[in-house]
């Protein structure tokens, strides 16, 4: 049996691996293809997906076997492309990291979330920046939209400290909420994420 090698700079691959009900991703804010990638692991285990980030597009296309690659975020319509790439209306994973923060609140504003369910979702909120209130109405939109926050406030340890930087939540429609908190705090526990 083949090992799994998580990138992740937290355990957010991990999470989605144990947690996501489908094999499809949508990573906005994807970085480069494999330092600190929230997506690679599961592209090597076969899931299908899309990469968004406007600094890395042209190294993604040439690294990564997405399914799609784009470049800026707010250039697209999101709608038109989620409802080719999941007719369903159902996508695994959601993958939501932009810089600064205030990018990634905008970037769940423009998502679709009436059209497309995601089974589980990581957002970066950077509350160690003083991002409080970005993180509030990042919660507000995602509780508004019916998910569950199942490991708030996931911190990255940068020498001695830990920052809260993310939250990490699923569609307790589909995916157990319970479950999906007991597999964070085990992550988390592994990672050092709390």
């Amino acid at each position: 049996m083949q090992t799994v090698t998580f990138n992740s700079q937290a355990g957010q691959d991990a999470f989605a691996l144990r947690v996501a009900r489908r094999w499809s991703f949508l990573d906005i804010g994807a970085g480069e293809p494999v330092t600190i990638s929230n997506t690679k692991a599961l592209e090597d285990e076969g899931w299908k997906g899309i990469l968004c980030d406007i600094e890395h597009a042209e190294t993604l296309r040439a690294e990564r076997k997405a399914h799609a690659v784009y470049g800026d975020f707010f250039a697209q319509d999101w709608r038109a492309i989620l409802h080719d790439f999941a007719p369903d209306g159902r996508i695994g994973y959601l993958s939501l990291d932009l810089e600064p923060p205030s990018l990634t609140l905008q970037a769940l504003c423009k998502l679709p979330l009436d059209a497309v369910r995601f089974d589980c979702i990581t957002v970066e909120h950077d509350l160690y920046r003083n991002n409080a209130a970005i993180r509030s109405a990042m919660r507000g939109i995602l509780r508004d939209a019916g998910y569950e926050l199942v490991a708030p406030d996931v911190c990255v340890r940068v020498g001695e400290s830990r920052l809260p930087f993310e939250d990490w939540w699923v569609d307790g429609g589909l995916v157990s909420a319970s479950y999906a908190a007991e597999v964070a705090a085990q992550i988390r526990s592994q990672w050092n994420a709390f």
